[in-house]
């Protein structure tokens, strides 16, 4: 993350200590007809309007070769590619064209922002990928826990209708949406020394801090009676899902972590873009 501020904070120093950015705004030069897909542009990149000054600056880099605004159409185009959308094709056209620039203009101020830029985009464009990635493995541990509670949902089903205990009254409790009571029953049941089933009734009672919506719900505590039961029980037919349970608890955990920074990041990217965007203008 600190790597990440000081390149945005390069990237904006080095645009603000640019001699364009300070100097006074020059008079208007007429220009010829042939240069009016670049007013057209720029009146749309002004705008905002990145869509429209993209067909324009094209335009006018398939018409012309004249070096005069070629620099900046180049420059100002892969900037609105960058600013459009945050796409991956997007992100990607914006960096070739950075990078094309400072192949045909290396030496000017333009291509040591480019410099900056590209290398700020392609970070953007791995944040980007590490998201969608992460997201998906999220969806696929998802996936995974509710194959777990639907066939936990099935076993209860079964084992209720073969007894009349206080696990079954407590699971009955907890399919009338009282969540609370069914929690106190399984804890109850669960501090009974001598009771038979306590390794099912530590899942469930983990279960329900996990799913819960009501205010029984507690990560932290159902975490502590996971572990518990293959501790405690090793032997019990809840020890194996309460360790893949653990591990998927844990993974989600760091995703979304990882998921929370990555966005943040990019944030600060896509204001720095904005920024550049705003003290370009700036130079007009």
């Amino acid at each position: 993350m600190a790597m990440l501020r000081l390149r945005i904070t390069c990237l904006l120093i080095a645009i603000c200590l640019s001699a364009g950015a300070c100097a006074p705004k020059k008079a208007t030069v007429p220009t010829p007809a042939a240069s009016m897909p670049f007013e057209t542009a720029e009146k749309n990149y002004l705008a905002g309007n990145y869509t429209a000054a993209i067909e324009a600056y094209e335009q006018y880099l398939q018409q012309t070769d004249d070096g005069r605004n070629r620099q900046t159409a180049l420059f100002r185009l892969a900037v609105s590619y960058a600013l459009r959308n945050g796409s991956p094709a997007d992100l990607a056209q914006a960096r070739s064209l950075f990078d094309r620039l400072i192949r045909e203009y290396p030496t000017t101020q333009l291509a040591d922002q480019a410099k900056l830029l590209s290398s700020s985009v392609q970070l953007v464009r791995d944040l980007e990928a590490g998201r969608r990635q992460n997201e998906e493995q999220l969806q696929r541990l998802s996936g995974q826990v509710a194959q777990i509670l639907a066939r936990v949902d099935e076993l209860e089903k079964r084992q209720e209708a073969e007894r009349n205990d206080p696990l079954r009254q407590a699971a009955l409790l907890q399919r009338q949406g009282k969540a609370k009571e069914a929690a106190q029953a399984y804890q109850a049941y669960l501090s009974t020394p001598d009771a038979p089933n306590r390794d099912e009734a530590a899942f469930r009672l983990a279960l329900l801090h996990l799913t819960s919506e009501t205010g029984v719900r507690d990560s932290r505590q159902a975490l502590s009676l996971l572990e518990r039961i293959p501790r405690d029980w090793p032997d019990s037919t809840y020890a194996s899902q309460a360790r893949h349970l653990i591990s998927v608890h844990r993974e989600v955990a760091r995703l979304r972590s990882q998921v929370e920074t990555q966005q943040a990041e990019l944030k600060q990217l896509n204001e720095a873009l904005d920024a550049l965007k705003a003290i370009d203008l700036k130079r007009r």
